[in-house]
């Protein structure tokens, strides 16, 4: 790798990792908080980790594959001129 704006060899690459944000909404009032929302909220996150996180984690476990490659798009930093780019 070689960097576009000073010829420099010297170019230190990582991985970037992306996340999308959630938005959350506090569309229900404090009485439905009060009444149903604990219990709610806390039945849903239980949901969530026993059928969707705990079998994906598992899915992994399994299939894992070792790779030389980098997964995901790519910064580049040339130490030399400090120019900064990305490959997707």
């Amino acid at each position: 790798m070689i960097c576009p704006r000073c010829g420099s060899a010297d170019i230190l690459a990582r991985t970037v990792e992306e996340r999308k944000a959630t938005p959350k909404s506090d569309d229900h009032g404090f009485l439905w908080w009060l009444l149903i929302g604990w219990w709610w909220g806390f039945t849903v996150e239980i949901v969530k980790l026993v059928f969707i996180t705990i079998p994906v984690e598992i899915a992994k476990l399994i299939l894992h594959k070792e790779s030389g490659e980098p997964q995901g798009p790519m910064k580049y930093t040339c130490q030399s001129c400090g120019y900064k780019w990305r490959t997707d």
